[in-house]
C-alpha cells in the first residue's frame, strides 16, 4: 500500500517511505539570523522538547548559534518546558529562569516554539515590566496565533498547506506511476516579522 508520511520523518533511514515536511532547521536558522541581524547576542531557544518538530528546530538553533561564533553560541541557553503547564513548578521555574535571564542582560532575544508559550511569555514578561522588543525580542515558531497576541509576534511559518498539497500529489503520483523514484521532499518556511522584533 503506498504510504506518503507528512511532517513526520521515517524512523529508519533505510526506509523507502515517502515524505514531505517543512524543513524546521531551516526555520530556526531564518530566525535566530533575524534577531542577529537586529543586533542580539544572547539568543535563548525556548520550547516543548516533547513536540514531533522540535529535534529539527533545535538542531537549526544549534548550527545557526555556532556559526555566528563565540560570541553568540557562548551564550546559547536552551529551556525545555517539557510537558509542563502554567502552574507547574518545573514550568514555572523555566519561565522564572528566563524573565531573570532577560533582567539579568543574559538573554535579548528568544525563539519561542510553539506559539502559544511565545504569547504567555511575552504577558509574563510585561508582568515583570520587562518590554518587547525593547528588552528581549521574541520570535515564535508555527504562525498560527501568534500575530493575535496584544503585542503581534514574530513568527516561523511553515507553509502547512503547501505541505498537504505536496503530500496529496505525491501519493497520487505514486498510484499512478508506482515504478517511479520515491521522494523526500522539504518545504522551506518563511519569516513573518512583526512588532516583537522590529528595531
Amino acid at each position: 500500500m503506498p504510504v506518503v508520511l507528512v511532517e513526520r520523518r521515517p524512523e529508519r533511514h533505510a526506509s523507502a517511505c515517502e515524505h514531505v515536511g517543512t524543513d524546521h532547521g531551516y526555520g530556526a536558522r531564518l530566525a535566530v539570523r533575524h534577531l542577529l541581524d537586529a543586533g542580539r547576542r544572547r539568543i535563548a531557544l525556548v520550547m516543548r522538547g516533547g513536540t514531533p518538530t522540535a529535534p529539527w528546530i533545535k538542531e537549526g538553533y544549534d548550527a545557526a548559534v555556532a556559526e555566528a561564533g563565540p560570541e553568540v553560541s557562548g551564550h546559547a541557553l536552551f529551556l525545555d518546558l517539557a510537558e509542563h503547564d502554567a502552574g507547574e513548578a518545573a514550568y514555572e521555574r523555566a519561565v522564572d529562569a528566563f524573565i531573570e535571564g532577560v533582567r539579568a542582560g543574559r538573554i535579548d532575544a528568544a525563539l519561542v516554539h510553539p506559539d502559544h508559550e511565545a504569547v504567555v511569555l511575552s504577558q509574563r514578561l510585561r508582568s515583570a515590566s520587562l518590554s518587547v522588543p525593547g528588552d528581549v525580542a521574541l520570535v515564535s515558531y508555527d504562525d498560527e496565533v501568534a500575530s493575535l497576541a496584544d503585542l503581534p509576534l514574530s513568527a516561523v511559518a511553515p507553509s502547512k498547506h503547501e505541505v498537504g498539497v505536496t503530500g496529496v500529489e505525491l501519493l497520487v503520483r505514486r498510484l499512478r506511476e508506482p515504478g517511479r523514484p520515491r521522494r523526500r521532499i522539504a518545504i522551506l518556511p518563511e519569516l513573518r516579522v512583526r512588532a516583537s522584533s522590529e528595531t
